[in-house]
């Protein structure tokens, strides 16, 4: 998850240093095929437009990843690429990538997923031809992509990555699309009516209800989907979402938050946690408005607030708040980079220090709608009202005004996120000076030094040497204050069984199905 607003109650989790929820304990059942199941997303996308949506778990993944597939993902533990539409994903000197595609794979429309689909995919991506796209990391980083065969391109990068095929799967770059139906429809009938190469097609969407989804006949991987009809649909209360899959109306949901997955186990639920994500869910400071564009107000706030109250009083204690930058299963981990918090008599100095000079701390958190968001940073201003010289006020919006606000850098404080199974793509992307998503503001030449240490190394010494740099200037900066981390767990009923995460939280679904 790049840094981008995190307004959701998926937010949240356990991971790392902190006891996690246990997976439930039972064997993977074996799935038939045939039959229809309910996955509830945590939020609805604003049309089914790749270019136009953040791939995680609680954003556009569900219906992306439904419709078009992925080229690859990850392996979030040993970080090797794990094919899927492409066979391979590949360099030699971390500037020029060759990916090599599967053959025979089509689009539902029966035309060739092919080199110029990657080719016509990314290129729509980094012209800005969608109105609204999201920021792409991956593009940004694109010099030239050549066509070597049929089944063959090479992109150059600008500068060596030898970590860029974590932002090719952290993005749309990951979802290929028809050119045939895009250049007959145009871009707008496009997105409500879109042509991929995933197991499923599109039937019927009701937005903010529904979108049904159903077998795509001409899928690459034999005997998939099992689901003769998979069901979206969005459902932000998690509670709520925990209930319909008690009572049988849905079967399956993803989960960020170890609170709900508690709950999950205890009614007799499958909880799987499939693995941790670095970094985690800020409160972010905007550097480039008063007060933040002050080092010591960013200090100030960071060490005034104890977490882990606000975590009793939000999760109920079951989210990990951060202590260092980067969990201990990270190689990157050093238990005495620890971050500024909870040191409330070095806070009121620096806040009497400021009023001294005639600059008493004033500011506003924005929040969305959505109670978890909302109760967090109205925590966070009761905490902050116990000291002199600082006034807080807490502005609830919805979430597309807040998005807004903070692609245009209109906010002081603001809910977002920089989690991913590794450092790159998020961290880069939200913090470093020139980062597609750096909507604090960010502009300290040793964080940039860090990160880019860490993205350009071919070898994991050098990698940490470059991250544990970058820390010491996080931790000097205090760019945000870091709440919880992230976890990637499934929710599955007891009739399902087959569902998959991989990157930010994001669902696979060819697999998924009813039990025999």
């Amino acid at each position: 998850m790049a840094a981008l607003t995190c307004l959701l109650p998926a937010c949240g989790g356990s991971s790392g240093d902190a006891p996690e929820t246990p997976p439930s304990a039972r064997p993977e059942a074996a799935v038939r095929t045939g039959g229809e199941a309910t996955y509830l997303m945590v939020s609805e996308a604003r049309n089914l437009e790749p270019a136009s949506q953040i791939n995680q778990g609680s954003a556009g993944g569900p219906l992306m990843n439904a419709i078009f597939d992925a080229l690859f993902t990850v392996d979030p533990t040993s970080g090797d690429i794990q094919p899927r539409i492409a066979a391979s994903f590949a360099t030699t000197d971390g500037r020029t990538w060759t990916l090599k595609l599967r053959d025979g794979v089509k689009f539902s429309d029966g035309t060739a997923l092919d080199a110029e689909a990657v080719r016509f995919s990314w290129e729509r991506l980094r012209n800005g031809d969608v109105k609204g796209a999201v920021a792409s990391d991956a593009v940004r980083q694109m010099d030239t992509i050549t066509i070597v065969d049929p089944l063959t391109l090479t992109v150059t990068l600008k500068a060596p990555n030898w970590q860029f095929k974590y932002s090719v799967q952290e993005g749309a770059t990951v979802w290929i699309v028809s050119p045939t139906a895009v250049r007959a429809q145009g871009a707008d009938a496009f997105a409500q009516h879109p042509v991929g190469a995933g197991p499923f097609i599109l039937k019927s969407r009701t937005p903010n209800a529904q979108t049904v989804l159903v077998r795509n006949p001409n899928y690459w991987q034999t005997g998939l989907p099992k689901l003769d009809t998979l069901i979206l649909r969005p459902n932000p209360d998690r509670d709520q979402a925990l209930d319909s899959i008690v009572t049988g109306q849905a079967q399956a949901t993803y989960d960020g938050v170890g609170q709900l997955a508690q709950r999950a186990q205890a009614e007799g639920l499958n909880v799987q946690s499939a693995y941790g994500m670095q970094g985690g869910v800020v409160f972010l400071f905007n550097q480039a408005k008063a007060p933040f564009d002050d080092v010591r107000v960013r200090r100030a706030v960071a060490l005034a607030l104890n977490l882990d109250e606000i975590d009793q009083q939000v999760f109920e204690g079951a989210a990990e708040v951060p202590k260092t930058l980067f969990s201990n299963s990270s190689p990157f981990y050093d238990a005495s980079l620890t971050i500024p918090s909870n040191q409330p008599e070095q806070a009121k100095a620096l806040f009497d220090e400021l009023a001294a000079e005639g600059k008493p701390v004033s500011f506003t958190i924005s929040a969305s709608t959505n109670t978890v968001t909302s109760t967090y940073a109205k925590a966070i201003q009761t905490q902050l009202s116990t000291y002199g010289n600082v006034k807080v006020e807490v502005l609830v919006a919805d979430s597309a005004t807040l998005v807004r606000a903070q692609q245009n850098h209109d906010f002081q404080m603001m809910n977002a996120g920089y989690a991913s199974v590794d450092p790159e793509p998020a961290l880069y992307a939200g913090l470093q000076s020139t980062g597609s998503n750096n909507y604090g503001s960010v502009k300290d030449p040793a964080i940039d030094e860090g990160l880019d240490a860490g993205r350009t190394a071919s070898d994991q010494e050098s990698r940490r040497a470059g991250y544990l740099s970058f820390q010491k200037a996080v931790i000097a900066n205090v760019p945000a204050v870091w709440t919880h981390r992230l976890q990637a767990i499934t929710i599955q009923a007891d009739t399902v069984a087959g569902l998959r995460l991989y990157g930010p939280s994001s669902p696979l679904f060819d697999g998924f199905g009813l039990i025999e």
